[in-house]
């Protein structure tokens, strides 16, 4: 069996990151349980993820997914409102997650 090959990721920030990078923390309520390591799950959070990117709401540089909670850096555009946007792409994934 073959690894899976790894896509080429596009490093370089857009102009609009400027400094506002941000470390951020997202934790499931229900905490020492694998609920996002999953296979169904993961796929669809790292698609939400990568949808996000490439339309340009959010510069991703790092994502790293852990059964119970994920950490990542991003940006925001510089007109942009973190908080406004990790609200939107938790509701885009609840939605998409739906029963899984």
């Amino acid at each position: 069996m073959s690894l899976p090959q790894r896509r080429w990721l596009h490093h370089s920030p857009p102009d609009w990151v400027g400094d506002s990078t941000y470390f951020v923390t997202l934790c499931c309520q229900t905490r020492g349980t694998n609920q996002l390591c999953t296979t169904v799950v993961a796929e669809k959070l790292l698609t939400a993820v990568r949808c996000y990117h490439e339309q340009l709401r959010w510069h991703v540089s790092l994502w790293l997914l852990m059964p119970d909670h994920l950490h990542t850096l991003v940006a925001c555009p510089r007109d942009g409102d973190l908080a406004k946007t990790l609200a939107a792409w938790k509701r885009f994934t609840a939605r998409d997650a739906g029963d899984v």
